[in-house]
């Protein structure tokens, strides 16, 4: 079934049954969207400060 049958295929009854029973794949909680902005932040200061530290000593090798 393609989405574009969604508006000709309606039934109230199984559509109402189908948004009781419904379960996203991933859960997300305010909680859950917290700790993951963190970790992607943490994640992301965590590669720039490796890729800074790169660079540092490759420039300070051109210098000698």
């Amino acid at each position: 079934m393609r989405a574009y049958h969604g508006t000709r295929l309606t039934d109230p009854d199984i559509a109402s049954a189908a948004l009781v029973a419904f379960k996203p794949a991933v859960p997300v909680t305010v909680e859950g969207a917290a700790f993951a902005f963190v970790g992607f932040g943490l994640g992301a200061a965590a590669i720039r400060a490796v890729l800074m530290l790169l660079h540092l000593l490759r420039r300070r090798r051109r210098l000698i």
